[in-house]
């Protein structure tokens, strides 16, 4: 699956990656809130955070690109998480 060709196809890319976004969870505004704070203070980690966080924001962006889901969803428009090439 490419570019989207038509006005039709357009639409159906966007309604699906608007469904994938609806489907995230709720950002918890007094957490960010908090880390802003811890920030400016100069009271926050960053290093330990990523270590921990890096593998999960990997499974993240898989379950966002992923082709098949096994739920019967349609697949995502252009190509697989599998087929990117990162260098």
């Amino acid at each position: 699956m490419g570019r989207p060709t038509t006005q039709d196809d357009l639409d159906r890319d966007l309604a699906f990656w608007k469904n994938r976004i609806d489907d995230l969870p709720d950002l918890r505004w007094d957490k960010v809130a908090a880390v802003r704070r811890a920030l400016g203070q100069g009271r926050y980690e960053v290093a330990p955070r990523l270590d921990r966080i890096l593998p999960e924001l990997h499974n993240d962006v898989g379950v966002l690109c992923r082709r098949e889901t096994g739920l019967g969803e349609e697949s995502p428009p252009g190509p697989a998480a599998s087929d990117v090439q990162v260098q």
